[in-house]
């Protein structure tokens, strides 16, 4: 019990500085391992939980509750863009994807990870399915690949403008304000995670667009969260556990390590890392060019 704490620990960096550290009210290290209240933890640490009860020979059953969504989107297609050839390392990451349902996909810039996860949806053949990005740069560069790729109407939400279709793109500052609209105590501050973050995209003003948003995300069945390790952990955290029927859950990034030490609480909502696919595996074959 005592290893399984220990396992499921990080401490927070900086963590000295925090008031309740220097009073010694708190030792700074966040806990996602309840055991004095019920055994509990996120079920994308089951790896490590697994991991941990083999060492101290401790028989365990694993039972899988989720319910896997019908595909309720049969006409679903990928349709490949011109001059488009499929790679290796694409197709492994689309079938292990499939296979596990969730997981971290760790690429490469200049993998094409948006045009995996379009194939990747397009087996799927399931809705809702929400494609979160961190800005709204990053928000129309998805749906303009998007819409390449696949042979449906693609949604955008964020900066303003809300647009929902069966799969859609959309901002994650956009889908914390509509899930905190009636907080006030609520500060989009508290969710920035580095001098990267922008949080100067437009509101959404309309009471019944952000009802609409709610639903979505209340009702999402499948989810894609890019460039996962450049946000918060309350972030995600908030976001993913608002989805609590989605199957699909997947973070994507190219670089998984985070200084903050909170890499473990990635993995708790997404799952393990499934693929890792890096810049001198796409360099030794010819995918990009050595710098």
């Amino acid at each position: 019990n005592q290893d399984l704490d220990n396992v499921l620990s990080y401490k927070i960096k900086d963590a000295r500085f925090i008031p309740s550290v220097k009073a010694k009210k708190w030792d700074g290290v966040v806990r996602l391992y309840q055991k004095f209240r019920g055994q509990s933890f996120l079920t994308g640490l089951m790896s490590l939980v697994r991991e941990t009860l083999k060492k101290h020979n401790v028989e365990f059953e694993l039972v899988d509750r989720r319910i896997k969504p019908e595909q309720n989107y049969p006409t679903l297609q990928f349709n490949p863009p011109k001059n488009y050839e499929p790679r290796e390392y694409q197709e492994l990451t689309i079938s292990r994807s499939l296979k596990f349902s969730r997981g971290i996909l760790e690429i490469s810039t200049g993998g094409g990870k948006t045009m995996i996860v379009a194939k990747m949806i397009g087996e799927i053949k399931t809705y809702p399915f929400l494609f979160y990005v961190l800005t709204k740069d990053l928000m129309e560069q998805a749906h303009d690949v998007l819409s390449t790729c696949l042979n449906v109407p693609i949604g955008m939400i964020g900066d303003g403008r809300v647009d929902i279709q069966k799969i859609t793109v959309c901002t994650i500052q956009t889908a914390i304000m509509s899930l905190n609209a009636k907080n006030p105590n609520f500060k989009i501050s508290d969710y920035s995670f580095d001098d990267e973050d922008s949080w100067d995209e437009k509101g959404i003003e309309n009471d019944e667009k952000m009802d609409r948003i709610r639903t979505l995300i209340k009702t999402a069945r499948g989810i894609y969260f890019d460039e996962v390790h450049h946000s918060s952990a309350r972030m995600c955290k908030d976001v993913l556990l608002a989805s609590p029927e989605a199957y699909w859950k997947f973070g994507g990034s190219a670089t998984p390590k985070r200084e903050s030490g909170d890499d473990i609480m990635i993995q708790a909502l997404f799952g393990a890392k499934i693929v890792s696919i890096s810049a001198s595996y796409l360099i030794q074959n010819n995918y990009l060019v050595k710098p």
